[in-house]
């Protein structure tokens, strides 16, 4: 749920999650929902076909990313 949404001020679940990611190291925080499993039926096929096209274009921008990035041998 993006900020300035309808619903986005219900939206506990990815503060929190955000936090306690942060607070063990984790700052790389990427998040895409899925709505309308109350009201099913297209709505609901729609936002996971949303969902699903959100989650490749980041797959693909971080296997991008990790190209560019020099991992160092362990010592």
């Amino acid at each position: 749920m993006s900020p300035g949404e309808e619903m986005a001020h219900m939206n506990y679940l990815e503060p929190s999650l955000t936090f306690a990611l942060e607070f063990v190291g984790i700052t790389r925080i990427h998040y895409t929902a899925i709505e309308g499993q109350e009201a099913g039926g297209e709505v609901l096929t729609k936002s996971i076909a949303k969902a699903r096209r959100n989650v490749e274009r980041l797959v693909g921008e971080l296997q991008v990313a990790l190209r560019d990035t020099t991992i160092p041998e362990p010592a």
